[in-house]
């Protein structure tokens, strides 16, 4: 059963939680066990969301089977359309744990869309959503490049870095692969004008734009799109490398890269330059 934990408790099951979320077998995104987060993050979170507004969209429950607490679920109403987590770590029966927690949404916030993103090794999670029929929205591979005092890079002068003078040129790729994605051109030249969060750099062959990598960049850095017009494993490569350098200048302590399903050989160049692949990740969703 689920029972409501107020946030003046919720420091009580701190240890216990943690010690689930570092299993990937037992938790779902973000997750706490690949190394790079650390327990004091963790429990900063648990800070935040512990003296976050009564009036926040952050909720917690307990997760009990025969009245032991066997899991916590810290979710949040993300633009009061879609659910999605802090932390649902479960030691005891994760498929339960879901259908529990869906039929609780179905009770408090019908018409809205969860969103969970576990590592396939949660197989009891894997098992349920394929029974269910939850719909797969991405499965990634996640990568990450640690940054240490004596990385070094070697750019090809080939790379142009973009800012907004020269967006232009970097539209002509990314419109015609943004699709409905968030980070659509209007969206990013808007935040290059206004933000320093963005490391963009693009790849040109025969004078033509033909590939763009756009990395956000902050105490940590993520790439959030290798766009390619053309097959372009040089492009690609001297992008990567672009981007890493930029957020290593920056002082990231590392950086995240997914690829995805169809990506083999982006993945071979991921590798190659010095990614490390951590987890298969998988996102599944349900409109309730």
């Amino acid at each position: 059963m689920l029972q409501i934990i107020e946030k003046r408790d919720l420091h009580q099951y701190v240890e216990d939680m943690y010690a689930i979320a570092i299993k990937a077998e037992q938790a779902a995104y973000p997750f706490w066990g690949d190394g790079l987060k650390t327990k004091e993050e963790f429990l900063e979170k648990i800070k935040r969301f512990e003296n976050a507004d009564e009036e926040s969209d952050m909720r917690a429950l307990l997760y009990l089977e025969k009245g032991t607490p066997m899991g916590y679920i810290l979710y949040y109403l993300e633009d009061e359309k879609h659910i999605a987590f802090h932390c649902f770590c479960i030691k005891g029966d994760y498929a339960k744990a879901i259908d529990e927690f869906t039929a609780y949404v179905r009770q408090h916030y019908e018409g809205v869309t969860i969103w969970l993103g576990v590592s396939t090794k949660n197989t009891q999670a894997i098992g349920y959503f394929e029974k269910n029929r939850w719909k797969l929205s991405d499965d990634m591979r996640v990568n990450v490049f640690h940054f240490r005092q004596d990385t070094a890079f070697s750019i090809s002068d080939e790379v142009i870095p973009v800012t907004p003078e020269n967006f232009e040129d970097f539209r002509e790729v990314h419109s015609k692969l943004e699709g409905d994605m968030y980070w659509n051109c209007t969206r990013m030249l808007e935040s290059l004008k206004k933000e320093n969060i963005w490391e963009v750099f693009l790849w040109k062959e025969e004078g033509e734009p033909v590939a763009a990598i756009y990395n956000m960049v902050g105490s940590t850095a993520e790439i959030f799109g290798l766009d390619e017009l053309k097959s372009s494993p040089e492009g690609c490569r001297e992008l990567l490398k672009a981007a890493l350098k930029a957020a290593q200048e920056r002082g990231a302590r590392f950086n995240w890269f997914f690829t995805g399903e169809g990506e083999e050989e982006l993945q071979k160049i991921v590798e190659e330059v010095g990614f490390e692949y951590l987890d298969h990740y998988v996102l599944h969703e349900l409109t309730v």
